[in-house]
């Protein structure tokens, strides 16, 4: 559903502007070749291309429609169903919780990489935080797409066993962030299962009523962006160790 979408993506763009200054962090000086696995419609290539024209640009998603959307607006990015080629940068923002292998995919990734290549990852943390709770999780989950649940060690020992070394972390979404997205997906199903009908300017109006809380909750990510505890999600820099 476009209008369900539409409403998550305008929802948390303040978190997306976090994870982006924390993506820059990765960026080298000399051109490279960056991939952007799950592109979306390229909102993160279309930033980092602007900011940073000289390196060369792949975006790859399954959505036909995503991508012809980035074909059509965003000169100068190449997008594609499935990875090609070696990189120097590899990030995923909001993507590895929509797909069951996530091993494997972190295995190409790794092949995928340069021998001082880096990764960059977005994850939500739904094992532990605000989401501990199934009956919170399964309501979310119901619009979200998740199909995969993760606590941080897992996704530590894993990025380990697969040859990444994990050298920067911040951590998102505690307490006042995950309550208003918990908040926010459960207003949304009220709102569904009393037969309202779902447009973007449905969810528009349900979003302003969060506003402050929208506020508090970026701030609240910067602020703790340290600190683990009651944390729902993180972003990690890691470069490829080599293969044993």
């Amino acid at each position: 559903m476009f209008g369900i979408d539409e409403y998550i993506n305008t929802s948390l763009k303040n978190e997306k502007v976090l994870k982006y200054e924390y993506l820059k962090t990765c960026i080298p000086d000399e051109p490279s070749d960056i991939l952007d696995f799950g592109c979306g419609g390229g909102t993160f290539l279309r930033s980092l291309q602007s900011e940073y024209p000289l390196h060369n640009y792949v975006g790859v998603d399954t959505d036909g429609t995503a991508l012809e959307h980035g074909r059509k607006f965003f000169d100068g990015i190449r997008y594609y169903h499935q990875p090609e080629g070696s990189y120097r940068i590899i990030y995923s923002i909001d993507v590895l919780e929509h797909l069951e292998n996530l091993e494997e995919i972190l295995r190409d990734f790794h092949k995928r990489l340069w021998c001082v290549g880096k990764l960059f990852i977005h994850i939500p943390l739904e094992l532990q935080g605000v989401y501990r709770s199934k009956s919170r999780r399964d309501i979310k989950n119901r619009y979200s797409g998740h199909v995969k649940h993760y606590n941080l060690g897992f996704i530590l020992n894993l990025l380990e066993l697969v040859g990444f070394k994990v050298t920067r972390r911040w951590h998102h979404y505690h307490l006042i962030s995950g309550y208003r997205d918990y908040l926010k997906y459960k207003t949304l199903e009220d709102g569904l299962s009393t037969n309202d009908i779902f447009t973007v300017n449905w969810a528009n109006n349900l979003g302003s009523k969060f506003k402050i809380l929208d506020f508090l909750a970026y701030y609240e990510s910067k602020i703790l962006k340290n600190i683990k505890t009651f944390s729902s999600g993180v972003s990690l820099v890691c470069v490829k160790m080599p293969s044993s």
